[in-house]
């Protein structure tokens, strides 16, 4: 049952649904918004008695205002979930909020995921699990919508090494195909044109990332960087919404780069159409054509990377080599994203 006003005024209730506790048994969960701006939930047995007030409480203001201010829009355009569950199994029931995001920007934009918020018993606050460079906040990350990473194992493995679980789990006969050592999950692998694997791998207890190219039998290359090695991965990605918007064409461009000596390892995983001069005048309405033939020829380098694959650079002579992949065994680079230790943003 939706009681949600267009305004969301204050001391309105926002949100009502049946739901079970093993607690309380059959209650009503009220979701209100008061005139101290407090966001807070009442449980009610037989639609009168009320049993606990929860208030959410977080020790970052803005994760909490960020909820109230967006949360009429996003419970008005998809729907919402809320229920018990011990999410981080304590013994203690924790409320769940549920309901579809829309992601707006980032390397994950235009995707609608499920996302889920909530109020754990044991510290008593609002919360979302989340990595924010070496801090540990504890705020719910939108990207781990992954159907093989649950809630409670995203919560733990906050909790246990400080780390969002990316990567994925693969079996012990899979990882000597994809040049992987026994403690280690893989982030991206792919076969290239040439037969051979490059494989990005993280540790499980995230000590380290590591790249790795070549074959099981013969790995030609490894580069591993630690979390307190001061050299690190750069990560970059590009994203052009206006050329998508308007011309129904794709720019988005992710990729991972690193030095040994002379030669630049560039790992890319791209999805990059031929963007002509009119698409981009068309789409940015800028009258330079001096800046604007500067732009497609950004373009046009990046659609030489179309797909997925390594390119190695010589420094000293600009010389360069292109690796595509025949096919992707497993993961991608939008992960590591999340993965602030072990790389630079660019």
């Amino acid at each position: 049952m939706l009681l949600l006003t267009q305004n969301m005024r204050q001391n309105d209730t926002i949100y009502s649904q049946d739901c079970t506790s093993k607690i309380y048994g059959e209650v009503r969960i009220h979701l209100f918004l008061n005139k101290k701006n407090q966001l807070y939930t009442q449980l009610i047995k037989n639609n009168k008695q009320v049993l606990e007030t929860l208030y959410f409480y977080d020790q970052f203001d803005e994760n909490l205002n960020d909820l109230k201010v967006g949360l009429a829009s996003k419970i008005e355009r998809e729907p919402v979930n809320l229920y018990f569950k011990d999410i981080d199994s304590d013994g203690k029931e924790d409320l769940i909020f549920e309901y579809n995001f829309y992601i707006g920007a980032g390397p994950e934009s235009g995707k609608v995921i499920s996302r889920v918020e909530c109020f754990f018993r044991n510290t008593n606050r609002w919360t979302w699990p989340y990595q924010y460079g070496t801090k540990k906040t504890f705020n719910w990350q939108y990207a781990y919508d992954r159907a093989d990473i649950s809630y409670q194992a995203l919560y733990n493995s906050i909790k246990n090494t400080g780390y969002l679980p990316v990567g994925y789990l693969v079996s012990s006969k899979k990882k000597k195909k994809l040049l992987m050592k026994a403690n280690e999950k893989v982030i991206l692998s792919f076969t290239t044109t040439t037969n051979k694997k490059v494989t990005l791998a993280v540790a499980e207890n995230f000590s380290y990332l590591c790249y790795r190219f070549g074959t099981p039998s013969n790995i030609e290359l490894s580069y591993k960087v630690t979390k307190n090695d001061s050299s690190k991965f750069k990560y970059s990605w590009d994203w052009e919404p206006l050329i998508e918007h308007w011309t129904g064409k794709e720019y988005n461009s992710t990729k991972l780069s690193f030095q040994i000596s002379d030669y630049k390892y560039t790992i890319f995983q791209n999805r990059v159409d031929s963007i002509s001069l009119e698409d981009i005048e068309y789409s940015f309405g800028i009258t330079d054509k001096e800046y604007n033939l500067e732009l497609l020829k950004q373009f046009r380098a990046t659609k030489e990377l179309d797909g997925i694959g390594i390119l190695v650079t010589r420094i000293s002579t600009n010389e360069k080599t292109i690796i595509k992949a025949k096919y992707l065994d497993i993961g991608g680079l939008k992960d590591l994203y999340y993965l602030p230790p072990f790389v630079i943003y660019e």
